[in-house]
Parts: structure tokens; C-alpha cells; sequence
């Protein structure tokens, strides 16, 4: 893979919300270069990681609980969820 291209995906990956694909670019690379990874795994693999990445991240995050927000359309406080 290019210079180029990786940091095309860099990029691409970051604004997308991705970190853990930018992070884990040069190792997922090596791997389907090796032969170890085809199209489809590679896909799966870059996925499953940055779900499970995402799940650790709310369940230890402490934005879970409601908080009191202000309605756009009228002045009455609305609860959400986060």
C-alpha cells in the first residue's frame, strides 16, 4: 500500500469516527498483504474492532445517564438519553 493511499485512509477513517482504523492501519495492511486477510475479512476484521472499540467506550463513559436539556422548540426542559 502507498504512502498515499494510507493516509488517504488515515484521513478518511478520523473523520468518519474511526480511530481505531487509523491507529491499526499499518497492521491490518501487513496482514492482508501477507495473505492472511481477503477483501471481506479485512472488512469484517476493520468493523468488529471499531464496534467493540465504540461499545467499551460507552459503557465506561458517563454520558449513560439522562441529562436535562433544553427544548428548541418551546422553553420546558426535555430528558434524553445521550
Amino acid at each position: 500500500m502507498s504512502e498515499l493511499t494510507a493516509n488517504r485512509i488515515r484521513t478518511t477513517a478520523a473523520k468518519l469516527g474511526l480511530p481505531h482504523l487509523a491507529d491499526g492501519l499499518d497492521q491490518l495492511a501487513r496482514r492482508a498483504e501477507e495473505g492472511k486477510l481477503g477483501c471481506l475479512d479485512l472488512l469484517d476484521l476493520v468493523l468488529s474492532e471499531e464496534l467493540a472499540v465504540r461499545v467499551v467506550r460507552s459503557a465506561t463513559s458517563p454520558s449513560n445517564e439522562p441529562r436535562r436539556t433544553r427544548s428548541c422548540r418551546s422553553s420546558r426542559s426535555v430528558t434524553r438519553r445521550a
